[in-house]
């Protein structure tokens, strides 16, 4: 309820078990609360090909979030290249799967620790994107 009544600023859904089912609410809601500017759905698992076109979706229309963490739920380079250009290549976030992406692009951050990072095939694909 709070999330409609746009007071939520950040949503931590992280080892939420999360499901085709429950992303699809989840986006309902993303894209009618304009206050979320934190989202974190990291080790979930692999929710299934309909959330992804699902969070796709919802991210085309929540223009407004800054910060997003998918880590840790399987998904593939192909669906992180549609997640990302839902995001306009992450042009308008802070931090993209813990990777500070604003400071990368500024240049300023001239370390990058993937160390322990859960960087898989969609993770390879938001960094191509953002260097």
């Amino acid at each position: 309820a709070g999330m409609l009544r746009n007071e939520v600023m950040l949503l931590d859904l992280k080892s939420a078990l999360f499901g085709s089912a429950e992303t699809g609410v989840l986006c309902e809601a993303l894209k009618v609360c304009s206050s979320l500017t934190r989202l974190d759905l990291s080790n979930n698992g692999y929710v299934g090909a309909d959330a992804v076109e699902q969070l796709t979706e919802a991210f085309g229309v929540s223009k407004q979030l800054k910060e997003i963490d998918l880590r840790g739920n399987g998904f593939t380079a192909k669906e992180g290249e549609a997640l990302m250009a839902a995001l306009d290549d992450g042009k308008g976030l802070d931090s993209m799967c813990g990777v500070a992406v604003s400071r990368l692009r500024d240049g300023s951050m001239v370390e990058v620790d993937l160390y322990f990072k859960k960087m898989g095939p969609m993770e390879g694909v938001v960094l191509g994107k953002v260097l």
